[in-house]
């Protein structure tokens, strides 16, 4: 009884927590992006993957490392798996900046003024920005990249290549 009840324990902490695979997940395969800015390795840039068609409940997304990769994943509500389906993507990256505090309170600035400030908050935040905002939006963005069946998909991506809008 005693070798049984040890081999019940181990059988369920082994799979504690394991999530099922969704009806309808699509089979992935290896894909990552590496993003450099003047060959310099960029990290905590965030990436995805955004099919012609829409991903419709899935997020396929990754985040650079100190070497600048970004290991893909693919995730659909509480399941998460390596890879990225089999297609063609836009690739949108992005690293958020902010702006510190300036003191003041937008809530009390008229129409014009409020117009004004916040275009003036806009110009300072594209002075600090590492990623051109127009490589942050699907709709925007040259970045494609096509994930095959055999091989995945692989990119590398310099920022240098992308100083200039479009």
């Amino acid at each position: 009884m005693y070798p049984l009840r040890i081999f019940v324990i181990l059988f369920l902490l082994a799979f504690h927590g394991c999530q099922q695979r969704p009806e309808g997940m699509p089979t992935t395969v290896p894909c990552q992006i590496t993003v450099l800015k003047n060959g310099v390795p960029m990290e905590g840039i965030d990436v995805s993957l955004h099919s012609h068609g829409g991903n419709g409940t899935l997020s396929i997304m990754g985040l650079t490392n100190a070497q600048g990769i970004a290991k893909i994943q693919t995730h659909s509500v509480n399941y998460k798996e390596s890879g990225a389906p089999v297609g063609s993507y836009k690739i949108t990256i992005d690293k958020p900046v902010q702006l510190p505090p300036d003191g003041v309170d937008d809530s009390k600035l008229s129409g014009k003024e409020l117009n004004d400030y916040l275009t003036k908050r806009e110009a300072e935040l594209e002075k600090i920005r590492v990623v051109p905002q127009w490589l942050t939006v699907s709709s925007s963005t040259p970045l494609e990249i096509k994930v095959e069946p055999q091989t995945g998909g692989e990119q590398t991506i310099d920022l240098k290549d992308f100083s200039n809008n479009p």
